[in-house]
Order: C-alpha cells, then structure tokens, then sequence
C-alpha cells in the first residue's frame, strides 16, 4: 500500500465554524498546508495537525500559519493529544506502529 490514492487534487487548510452564525471560514489567508488527516487542539490555543501523505505532524497558530514541528515517513495518522500529560500520540499506519512525543511548553 503506497497511500497514493489519499492524496488531494489541492492541498487543502483548516477552516473554523461560528457557533453562533453557523458562519464557516478559514484560519488565515487559505494558504494551502497538505493533506491533512488529524486535527487536535494543543491546549495552548494552536492546533496540532497531521499530513498523512507526507508524514508531518505540524502546529498551525490561530491565525492560520502552520510551522512543521516532526517529519514522519508517509502515514502519520489521526493523532492524539493529552495536554494534561503533555504528549501527543501518533499512529503511523504504514509501520503498523504508534509513536508518543512529549509536548514542551
């Protein structure tokens, strides 16, 4: 399995929903920043988000600029993120492995 068939046509950003409008928009300008599969919040106000096709774990800041934090091989998966432990768990589903990180604040 290459994981090819996951790929998007345009790599896509996150957008943010108004509970009080039901308004959708996005986080920034709508700069592409992959293909992303997990989304989490950090407990700091940023979001940690994974790129399955690329294999990064990256931190997006609320106003939509995205920094990549680890650079995985291809698969990195819908990830977890325990503030209270501070550490972030990823599977990679590919290497039919999990991988735990400790977040520093």
């Amino acid at each position: 399995m290459t994981g090819d068939g996951f790929a998007t046509d345009v790599p896509g950003h996150l957008k943010k929903i108004d509970l009080n409008t039901l308004e959708i928009s996005s986080l920034g300008d709508k700069t592409p920043i992959g293909n992303l599969d997990g989304v989490e919040a950090d407990g700091m106000g940023n979001y940690l988000v994974t790129d399955w096709m690329s294999g990064r774990l990256m931190l997006v800041s609320p106003n939509g600029s995205s920094e990549t934090l680890i650079e995985f091989e291809q698969g990195s998966a819908d990830h977890t993120v325990m503030p209270e432990n501070d550490l972030v768990i990823v599977p990679m589903m590919l290497q039919n492995n999990v991988l735990a990180f400790r977040m520093i604040r």
